[in-house]
């Protein structure tokens, strides 16, 4: 049962390489150079949430500050009488 399990889990690691290992690191070995490791490995899911994260702060910002920004003031007029 074991070993049906460890050669699933290689099997679905194989089936599911990046595109860094299967492009990338072929046309760097291919050039002569040792593929360089990723920015982001062995990180998980931190840089996803990160990114989350990031979006929800924006999208809040954005939504809060709504009105001022894009929706019509209803004080448009205000201090217009102090033009001469």
């Amino acid at each position: 049962m074991m070993t049906l399990v460890s050669t699933m889990v290689m099997a679905a690691q194989e089936k599911w390489a990046g595109i860094d290992e299967t492009i990338v690191g072929k046309i760097a070995t291919e050039a002569g150079r040792p593929p360089a490791p990723g920015m982001f490995d062995g990180m998980g899911d931190l840089p996803l949430l990160m990114f989350l994260l990031a979006g929800l702060a924006g999208g809040f910002a954005l939504g809060y500050f709504y009105r001022g920004f894009l929706a019509d003031s209803p004080h448009a007029n205000k201090g217009d009488g102090d033009v001469v």
